[in-house]
């Protein structure tokens, strides 16, 4: 099974909105303006690309990067696994089987590919991925960010989900403004904001809310394949919980099947419950990790 390692700090006060006082910069001083507006100066963007990536920082919301651009003081900790995806299909191109294993960095960076390995009876692709998650802390706010990057692109090619669902006492909020999402194929990027139908937000505070988007895989996707989702969470709570999960799909699925899932510790990965069994068989099962952080405790 696929393993994902998240670290994840508490939340100092609950709140589920969130007031903005952007600092304008002069003309003169503009460095950097992502998708939406949103300019930095060269040291704002020098700082906050210490822990975004470019791709990030383009396609965060206007909320989202307006509340971080005058942050000078965040912490963060990282962590990164890789994974060995096989799967086999029969002479029809139904899935038969697949299996997961971790391995070690140089092995998935030095595989060189996924050509089928071909019988009369079943096909057999092998795909390497990275699956990473880092956790952000500033003054006031903690921002989670998960990433899936494909070594080598995989056979199927439909919606995949990345989803996080907080535990009890944290606050889900219902606002597109605080999450940001992006998916690029071959150098080309897709942003995904609150309003886009991909996106699904479930508000909640024990555990039965979280967010989560749908991304389809294009067919022409050849050469390189990432995505990654942003989500920032509020709690009050002296210890914030989270699961987090990155689930593939194996088997062919529409927008609609693959968002038909309720957030729920049932669910796969401990997130994402899908009531249908034959939806749910077509997602991998992905294996989610679950960690606390204790409000006081020092970074490091």
């Amino acid at each position: 099974m696929k393993k994902i390692i998240m670290i994840v700090f508490a939340i100092t006060a609950v709140v589920c909105s969130s007031v903005l006082n952007p600092v304008s910069i002069k003309a003169s001083d503009i460095y950097f303006t992502n998708q939406n507006g949103v300019t930095l100066s060269k040291d704002q963007y020098e700082y906050l690309s210490k822990f975004f990536s470019y791709d990030t920082l383009y396609t965060m919301s206007k909320s989202g990067l307006e509340s971080l651009k005058d942050e000078n003081d965040l912490h963060s900790i990282n962590t990164e696994k890789y994974i060995r995806v096989d799967e086999w299909y029969d002479r029809n191109g139904n899935l038969v089987s697949s299996t997961e294993k971790e391995v070690d960095k140089n092995t998935a960076e030095n595989y060189k590919g996924s050509n089928p390995l071909k019988s009369y009876q079943t096909s057999h692709t092998t795909s390497m991925k990275k699956i990473s998650m880092q956790v952000l802390a500033g003054n006031d706010s903690r921002i989670v960010t998960i990433t899936n990057k494909w070594l080598s692109i995989p056979s199927t090619k439909s919606y995949d989900v990345l989803a996080l669902r907080p535990e009890t006492r944290s606050c889900v909020i219902n606002s597109a403004s605080l999450m940001s999402a992006y998916q690029k194929y071959d150098g080309i990027t897709i942003g995904y904001g609150s309003s886009s139908e991909n996106v699904k937000v479930k508000p909640g505070l024990n555990g039965d809310g979280g967010v989560g988007i749908s991304m389809n895989i294009p067919d022409s996707t050849s050469d390189s394949l990432e995505s990654s989702l942003t989500v920032q969470f509020f709690s009050g709570a002296k210890i914030f919980e989270v699961y987090g999960t990155y689930q593939h799909a194996a088997s062919p699925v529409t927008l609609s099947q693959s968002k038909s899932y309720s957030f729920s510790s049932a669910g796969l990965g401990n997130v994402l419950y899908y009531s249908n069994s034959s939806i749910r068989s077509k997602y991998d099962n992905t294996r989610g990790l679950y960690l606390n952080y204790r409000y006081g405790e020092e970074f490091e």
